[in-house]
């Protein structure tokens, strides 16, 4: 699971104009996958729960602490 999470934070194929989302966008979809798919044990979905009331407005703030907390640090 953790590494890929940590796949898909890796650079991919450039995207068309129409194509691109912003990061905001990619972060809820990323959160929405992990909490309404299977990737993640109910345990797990909990505590991203609590994170992302703890950075309530900031879902990129709670995804990188979720992250960090599986073991998953940004390259530096």
């Amino acid at each position: 699971m953790v590494e890929v999470l940590a796949a898909e934070m890796m650079p991919g194929p450039l995207l068309l104009q129409e194509d691109r989302e912003t990061l905001g966008e990619q972060v809820v979809g990323i959160l929405r996958e992990l909490l309404e798919g299977p990737a993640l044990c109910e345990a797990a979905k909990v505590r991203l729960r609590r994170t992302l009331v703890k950075h309530r407005g900031h879902p990129e703030r709670a995804l990188l602490e979720h992250l960090r907390s599986m073991g998953v640090e940004p390259p530096e």
